[in-house]
């Protein structure tokens, strides 16, 4: 039963890592088509290609920090993903 659940656990972690790694992989037709949070989760898989441990935040109460990576020192991250339509204007820059 162990060794199930072991090998069950492990498939999961794999399976995650890779779709992690594509994920930070893919171009922008698809950036394009996410939304907020599965913004979120493509920087979080980017950042950790990169060699960072992100931690995406919950959805609300945080905030404003969407990504937070802590090391030596903690660097909190606030994304946007706006349309064309929907600019990020200059004073939330």
């Amino acid at each position: 039963m162990i060794l199930v659940k072991l090998s069950q656990f492990t498939y999961r972690v794999l399976r995650e890592r890779k779709y992690m790694k594509e994920l930070a992989q893919s171009g922008m037709p698809y950036i394009d088509k996410m939304d907020g949070y599965q913004f979120e989760i493509y920087l979080q898989a980017l950042f950790q290609q990169l060699g960072y441990k992100p931690q995406v935040t919950k959805k609300s109460g945080d905030f404003g920090a969407d990504l937070v990576m802590k090391g030596k020192e903690k660097i909190v991250i606030q994304a946007k993903r706006y349309g064309i339509k929907n600019r990020v204007s200059i004073s939330a820059v």
